[in-house]
């Protein structure tokens, strides 16, 4: 006589981890991936604001104006040159935090004459504040990552999930092996890219200067 029991199947038993595991993991990455997009929007907003600081300056008399243009050119170049590989590092340049001092100190000190100027001079300082806050933005993403509770649940997960499937097995015996082989993989590869994403100037992916090049490019 045949018992009504059916022996525990891998799909039966380790399913409702896999499919816990995975939307742990689904979840982090998709975390990730934003706090990535939202890291290349910051440097987009930073070199549009720097754009306008630059543009208003053309417009603004000597000697102020033309040293806020200069200043300007070697912000971008001093970012893309200097900082740029020092944040794959995890520092930043003192060199451009100095030149963004120097900008707000040289708009800070315009005194505008005519109504045109005034204008001007508005406009300017909305846009370095703007840079200000889009630089502190970048430099505090720079900082940011998973934090380690985050990865303990991570871990502990990754290997619940793969002794789940591990414990029970199908009746083919290479069918079995290849699919822990390919779940222990896929969580592997998505553990590590978590951890570059958390990094989003460093590791690959990561957000490159892009914009402050777009934005020499267009210097006439």
């Amino acid at each position: 006589m045949k018992s009504g029991r059916s022996t525990p199947t891998w799909q039966d038993s380790s399913s409702p981890g896999l499919r816990s595991s995975t939307l742990c993991v689904a979840f982090v990455v998709i975390t990730g991936w934003e706090s990535l997009n939202s890291a290349h929007a910051t440097t987009y907003t930073e070199a549009d604001q720097l754009s306008n600081v630059y543009w208003i300056a053309r417009s603004l008399p000597a000697p102020q104006g033309p040293a806020i243009e200069g200043l300007a050119l070697k912000y971008a170049h001093t970012v893309i040159d200097r900082e740029w590989p020092l944040m794959n590092e995890g520092k930043t340049s003192p060199e451009a935090q100095d030149l963004l001092t120097q900008i707000r100190a040289d708009v800070f000190r315009f005194s505008p004459r005519t109504r045109q100027q005034e204008v001007l001079y508005e406009q300017v300082v909305v846009s370095v504040n703007g840079l200000t806050a889009a630089r502190r933005d970048r430099l505090d993403a720079m900082t940011e990552e998973v934090p380690e509770p985050i990865w303990v649940a991570l871990i502990a997960g990754a290997v619940i999930t793969i002794g789940f499937c591990l414990l029970f097995g199908l009746k083919n015996l290479a069918v079995h092996i290849g699919m822990v082989l390919a779940i222990a993989a896929l969580i592997t590869i998505s553990l590590i890219l978590i951890k570059d994403m958390q990094y989003p100037f460093a590791g690959n992916p990561h957000v490159g200067p892009e914009a402050f090049e777009v934005f020499l490019r267009s210097i006439p």
